[in-house]
C-alpha cells in the first residue's frame, strides 16, 4: 500500500478554554445578591483558589524553587474526606466556577496535575518508563495545544433547540440497533451496519446542519470584534 504524501499532525491536548456548561445561579428571592457576587469573586481570586486547591503553604504544601510541592503524606491528607470537609467545602467548590489548568507562574491549579506530584504517585514501572523517555507525565508525549478557534470549543454550543428531536430519535435508534450490530453473527455485520446508518442518518444530518450554522454564527461574531 503506497504511503500518502501528507501528514496529519496530532493535537490531542485541549487548550485553555472557559467551560460555560457549569456554574452557579442566584435566586430572585435572594435578599443580598451583591454579597453573593462578591463572595463568588473572592472565591475565584488566585489567593482563594490556591487555598481551596492546595491548602495553606507550610502546612499543606511547600514551595521549592518556585514550584508548589507536597510530600506523600501531605498529598494523601489533601485527598482525604476529612481534609476536604475541613478545608475545601468540596461540594460547593466542585460545582462553582473555578480555575483549572496552569497558573501564570507555571504551577498547576490542581496538585494532582503538578508534574512532580503526578510522577511521584505512579508505580515504579511507569516511573521507569517515563524517566527513560525524559518525561514526568504522559501528556508530555503530545504536542502542545493549538490556538483555540474563534468559535471556542464546539462542544460548548447550546444544543437546546435540537435536543428533543435529535436526542429522542438518535438515542432511541442507537440504543435499539447498536447492540444488534455489535453482536451480529459472522457475515451479517455489514448488512446490519448499513441498516443502522440508513436509519440514524437523518438525525446526524439534523445535528450537522445545526452545528455548522451555530459555528458560522460564532465565527462571524468573533471576527467582527
Amino acid at each position: 500500500m503506497p504511503t500518502p504524501d501528507w501528514k496529519i499532525e496530532e493535537h490531542y491536548l485541549n487548550g485553555t478554554v472557559m467551560n460555560q456548561d457549569r456554574g452557579a445561579g442566584i435566586s430572585i428571592n435572594c435578599k443580598n445578591p451583591e454579597r453573593l457576587v462578591k463572595f463568588m469573586d473572592a472565591m475565584l481570586s488566585d489567593e482563594w483558589q490556591k487555598i481551596l486547591n492546595w491548602g495553606i503553604e507550610g502546612e499543606d504544601y511547600y514551595v521549592e524553587n518556585g514550584r508548589m510541592l507536597m510530600t506523600k503524606e501531605q498529598y494523601d491528607n489533601r485527598n482525604s474526606n476529612n481534609w476536604r470537609r475541613a478545608n475545601r467545602a468540596y461540594n460547593i467548590w466542585d460545582s462553582f466556577p473555578k480555575k483549572q489548568g496552569t497558573m501564570d507562574d507555571g504551577n498547576a491549579w490542581d496538585p494532582g496535575n503538578q508534574p512532580e506530584i503526578y510522577f511521584g504517585e505512579m508505580n515504579e514501572y511507569d516511573k521507569a518508563f517515563l524517566e527513560a523517555s525524559g518525561k514526568q507525565t504522559f501528556a508530555q508525549f503530545f504536542n502542545d495545544p493549538i490556538e483555540i478557534a474563534p468559535y471556542d470549543e464546539a462542544w460548548q454550543i447550546n444544543k437546546g433547540p435540537i435536543d428533543i428531536d435529535y436526542n429522542n430519535g438518535f438515542l432511541a435508534i442507537q440504543d435499539r440497533m447498536l447492540p444488534t450490530v455489535i453482536t451480529a453473527a459472522e457475515g451479517e455485520f455489514d448488512a446490519k451496519w448499513d441498516e443502522f446508518v440508513t436509519e440514524i442518518k437523518p438525525y446526524c444530518d439534523i445535528y450537522s446542519a445545526f452545528m455548522q450554522e451555530e459555528v458560522l454564527k460564532l465565527v462571524a461574531i468573533a471576527t467582527a470584534e
